[in-house]
């Protein structure tokens, strides 16, 4: 019991560490306030259209339900996920022949980031795969991938390009339903990309695997920001009311 509270402790920490750190997200407010001032300064970018204007926060789409929210229940199966990008560095002192350990932020950053600079999690080399157990059992309708602004990137070319959404079917069936191939855009005038899932895809999955397939030319490692896993409850589709014991929600909503 005492290593569970350790552990919650320590998931704790890491959740207010990254959601500190997005202090500094870039909302409409600021970009309209921003346009504001260049429209008095006689400044010709101001005139561009809305379409034009970078966007950066995660609440720009059309509101979907998410069953990939930490806060919710939402976590990240490790058997399933690459392991973090690391890297040595050879220490500056000459006291200390040590090599530096450079470590990313841990995957469940992918469920909380807030698209402030840096808030993502990385995998070394262009193909990895991130594995997430749902809030609910759901019927998947959608996947939204969010990455930092092109232009407030340090290196746009870290950005996942090509992915694969899979999803594990429930009720004891284990093998895995390719859901959805898709490709981020980084070109996009909005950096929160949603892709739509097939209607004709009927079944109920409790957990997800996205696969990279690639990025967008950084050949060392590849960042995600933040995604969401939309969709529609069973209890909505066929009126059921209860779910098996073992799956009762440890979060209410």
């Amino acid at each position: 019991m005492k290593s569970l509270e350790i552990e919650v402790d320590q998931k704790s920490e890491i959740v207010q560490s990254i959601l500190s750190a997005s202090s500094n997200l870039v909302t409409k407010d600021d970009l309209s306030l921003f346009q504001a001032k260049d429209s008095s300064n006689g400044n010709s970018e101001a005139h561009r259209s809305e379409k034009e204007i970078p966007s950066n926060s995660i609440m720009d789409v059309f509101p979907r339900k998410n069953f990939a929210s930490f806060p919710a229940g939402a976590n990240i199966l490790q058997s399933w996920t690459s392991p973090t990008w690391t890297h040595h560095l050879k220490s500056q002192s000459m006291f200390n022949n040590k090599r530096l350990k450079v470590e990313g932020n841990p995957p469940i950053t992918v469920l909380i980031s807030h698209l402030s600079l840096g808030t993502c999690w990385s995998f070394a080399g262009e193909k990895g795969q991130i594995g997430i157990q749902l809030t609910r059992v759901i019927h998947v309708t959608g996947i939204t991938i969010s990455h930092v602004s092109r232009f407030l990137a340090y290196d746009i070319r870290t950005a996942p390009n090509k992915f694969e959404l899979w999803g594990l079917g429930f009720n004891g069936r284990e093998n895995l339903d390719l859901l959805h191939v898709g490709a981020y855009d980084i070109e996009a005038a909005q950096s929160v990309q949603y892709f739509a899932i097939s209607s004709s895809q009927t079944r109920l999955y409790s957990k997800v695997l996205v696969k990279f397939r690639s990025n967008h030319g950084n050949p060392n490692l590849t960042c995600v920001y933040h995604m969401k896993i939309h969709g529609e409850t069973r209890e909505k589709l066929d009126g059921i009311g209860n779910l098996p014991e073992e799956l009762d929600y440890l979060v209410p909503t």
